[in-house]
Parts: structure tokens; sequence; C-alpha cells
């Protein structure tokens, strides 16, 4: 459904093109309004919009600049202190000949659906933020004489007014903790794209929470104790971006229970043989990364009862028969891990002959 204003009635009974010809061009099921950009100041007078670019500040082989009056269907940007800006410019092709300048084009080409400019609502910015990271951001002036079409999450036009460039990092927007938390909550590893003199420790607990990885991004001195434990509370192997001269048996053991592998990230003089045997329990892979030092035939029992293959990983003084048994009555190809041939052959006499 489309939905028009007063206003462009009149230009398109002026034009001499009906809503039923002009809006057989839009691609959408959404409904939709279109409004001139005198009506749209009107609507929004207190609201902000924006613009995002990417690095080369180009699409479609047409680029954007500081300042400029951009026209999305002939590809002109017309300086705003030029007297050329003054001149209307609804849609590529026009003609200005009229008293308002005003005429509607009924080709396909020259509507929204083709070439469109694009443009969104400060609220809605966080997906473009996530969605467009080491890019510009530009505030947007509508021109009273441009057209804009409204739809459910953004706005298209055919000419808007740029402001200066910024990289999305160093956005004054950022100085909002709302609009933050909006972002962060959608996009966690926004958190690298932002300038770190924005981040705050609400902020990065948030951020934490949602994604325990994104902690290597937060500033050091926002590092502490209490966010490292809650990001291993989230993910045990989160231990690995902290030095391991900083981490406390606290710490690891709140990294073990949530997943035994983060043990290979253990700081060697904090492994005891209780952790080890926790992490085993949680992860039998685990058994890889106990210090040869605290192993334990329990642990290699505990080990292999998870995975007989695992058998591969103990050293021979600890493939016990009793260990060995074990792993191949979990999973028949253990046996080919063992290392002793004589108690290989110990084994597989047993289990051919009973002996």
């Amino acid at each position: 459904m489309i939905i028009i204003s007063e206003k462009v009635s009149q230009l398109l009974v002026y034009s001499n093109v009906t809503l039923e010809q002009w809006s057989g061009y839009f691609d959408t099921i959404e409904p939709i309004t279109i409004i001139l950009g005198s009506e749209f100041k009107t609507k929004y007078p207190d609201k902000k919009f924006y613009k995002i670019t990417n690095k080369i500040e180009s699409y479609k082989n047409d680029s954007y600049k500081d300042n400029t009056y951009k026209t999305g269907y002939n590809g002109h940007d017309i300086d705003i202190n030029s007297h050329s800006y003054k001149i209307p410019r609804i849609m590529r092709g026009m003609s200005t000949a009229d008293g308002n300048g005003f005429t509607w084009p009924s080709h396909p080409d020259d509507t929204f659906a083709s070439s469109a400019l694009y443009f969104i609502e400060k609220d809605k910015l966080s997906w473009e933020f996530a969605y467009y990271p080491n890019c510009y951001i530009r505030e947007v002036e509508i021109p009273d004489n441009s057209v804009v079409c409204e739809r459910a999450s953004y706005f298209q036009t055919n000419a808007f007014i740029l402001g200066d460039e910024t990289l999305l990092e160093d956005s004054p927007l950022w100085d909002d903790i709302e609009f933050c938390k909006t972002v962060l909550k959608e996009s966690p590893s926004m958190l690298s794209k932002m300038n770190k003199k924005f981040q705050t420790k609400e902020l990065c607990e948030i951020v934490v929470h949602e994604n325990a990885k994104t902690i290597k991004f937060v500033r050091k001195d926002l590092q502490t104790t209490e966010l490292w434990e809650m990001a291993a509370h989230k993910w045990g192997e989160v231990i690995q971006y902290i030095n391991k001269e900083l981490q406390t048996s606290k710490l690891c053991n709140i990294a073990i229970q949530n997943n035994g592998n983060a043990l290979k990230h253990v700081n060697k003089n904090l492994q005891t043989e209780e952790l080890c045997m926790i992490a085993v329990l949680n992860t039998g892979n685990a058994i890889r990364y106990v210090n040869k030092k605290l192993l334990t035939e329990g642990i290699c029992i505990t080990a292999v009862q998870c995975d007989g293959t695992l058998l591969k990983y103990i050293d021979e003084q600890f493939q016990t028969e009793n260990v060995c048994m074990l792993a191949i009555k979990r999973s028949s190809y253990a046996k080919g891990y063992i290392k002793s041939y004589s108690l290989y052959l110990k084994i597989c006499a047993k289990q051919l002959f009973g002996i």
C-alpha cells in the first residue's frame, strides 16, 4: 500500500501521471508513505538522520562528498553555497521551466526503485553500525524540494545534503549511553570498532555478558577480576586472553567448570590434581592438557570412559591393563593406541581365549 501526501498528489496531477501508473514501479509489500522534503521536515522537526557510507565513500560508481546536495538520479553533487543548489530537482531529467520546478517521472528508471538514496534515523542505526564496520557516518539534511519515501526501517529520497564524514568508531553518537547499549547488545563485536575513550564499566559488562570473547577489546583499566570471572562463566576458554601471570585459582576453576578444554590455557603452576580431574570430568579431551606430573590412573580412567580413543594421549606408564580394557570397552579402535606391545598381546589373548 502506498500513501501519498496531498502535495505529492497535486504534483502527480500536474505531471499527468496516475498513482496506479507510478506506484507500479515500487517493488514493495510493506506500506510506504511518500511526502515532500518540506513536509518531512515538519513531520520530524527534532529527529536526526544519518547516512552510513563505505570506506571509499562510493556506491554504483557515484561518490559522496562533504556538504553537498546529492541527487540520486543524475549523480550530480551541487555545492550548497552555489546558486545551482537553489534549483528544484525532483527526479532525473525533469524540467525546471515551470514556476515550481516540479514535474513527475512516469518511467520506472526515474523512480525510487532504480537509484534512490537511502538514509536512516538514529534509533535504527544499531543494525547499520553492526553490518557496516570500518565505515563513515554522515548526518543527513533533507531539502524542501526533495521527495521522501518512508519505509518501515529506513527512508529513501532523490536528494539530500550530507554533513561532514566521521569514522564510526569516532562518532559522537557513542557518547549516548542508551544508544551504545542498543548497538552493543545487537552486535557485541562492535566494541572493537568504537573508540576506547567511549568505553565504560557498565557498557563493558553488558557486552561481555552477551559475548565473552569481546573482553579482549575492553580497555585494560576496565578489565577487572569480576569482569574476567563473568566472561569465564560464559565461555571457559576466554582465559586464553589473560596474561597467565594474572590468572587466579578462582578464575581458572570457573573456566574449567564451564569448559574442560580451558585447561590448556591455565598456568602450569595453578594446575592441581583436583583441577585436572574436574577438567577431564567436564571434557574428556582435556587430558591432553594435564600436566604430566599430575597425571594419575584415576584421571586416565575418567578420560577413556568418556572416549576410548583418548587412550592415544596417555603415556605408556599410565596405560595399565585396567585403563586399556576400559578404553577398548568404550571404543574398539582404542586397541590400536596401546603403546606396549606385550600388553597389547596380553589383552588380545584375553579377548580371544579368555586367558
